[in-house]
């Protein structure tokens, strides 16, 4: 059965999600890295030693860790909601797939303790492939995640996930001065679509999905 798992062939589904649901209070209640070590115009964060930034611009991060690649977005419609407006928002997490139907696999949400000394909430959904692979998307307040893996890579994944999103120090005064509602929502959109042009084996999550796939 070990050797099973290991190999991603057969997975306990309700062992599995026991483990998450283990794994998110445990980073939740885990305090933040207090420095950081990739800085970007509006924003800093801390990238664990076992993990390699392949490329970036300045909203959008590809990442890869054990041979899986994933996608980091910050949202500066978040702090202009939250700092600015001191507003809530509410998560929905929607990304559009192109293989076909999925089953949501795993969702839970809960709140982590930023290097900010604020409580930011956070959610997480996965979704199962038809292939067998899974979708991940981690939605961490100012910072969004994406990949796609293997059952036996989500904990791993997740946990460096939470390392780089609590470590995360940006300036809110320089967000708020460069974007207001609108435009931030239109940068993030114009930038991913650069990112994608500049990544073209590997920066949407349709091609994430092909690659996986492959």
């Amino acid at each position: 059965m070990l050797t099973l798992l290991l190999c991603g062939c057969q997975v306990n589904e309700t062992d599995l999600k026991n483990e998450l649901t283990s794994e998110l209070n445990e980073l939740s209640d885990q305090d933040p890295v207090a420095y950081t070590t990739m800085n970007k115009p509006l924003y800093s964060y801390y990238l664990p030693k076992d993990v390699g930034r392949i490329q970036s611009n300045p909203l959008s991060s590809l990442f890869m860790k054990d041979g899986v690649k994933f996608i980091m977005n910050f949202n500066p419609n978040e702090v202009v909601i939250h700092d600015y407006y001191q507003m809530d928002t509410v998560k929905v997490l929607e990304e559009t797939l192109e293989n076909g139907e999925t089953a949501l696999f795993y969702e839970a949400g809960g709140t982590f303790r930023g290097s900010d000394d604020r409580y930011h909430e956070y959610k997480c959904q996965i979704t199962q492939l038809d292939d067998g692979s899974y979708l991940l998307l981690l939605d961490m307040e100012y910072v969004n995640f994406t990949a796609i893996l293997k059952a036996v890579q989500i904990q791993p994944l997740i946990r460096s996930m939470f390392i780089i999103a609590k470590s995360l120090q940006y300036d809110s005064n320089e967000v708020i001065a460069q974007y207001s509602l609108r435009s931030s929502s239109e940068s993030v959109m114009s930038d991913l679509e650069e990112f994608n042009q500049e990544l073209p084996d590997s920066g949407s999550l349709s091609e994430l999905i092909d690659q996986q796939e492959e």
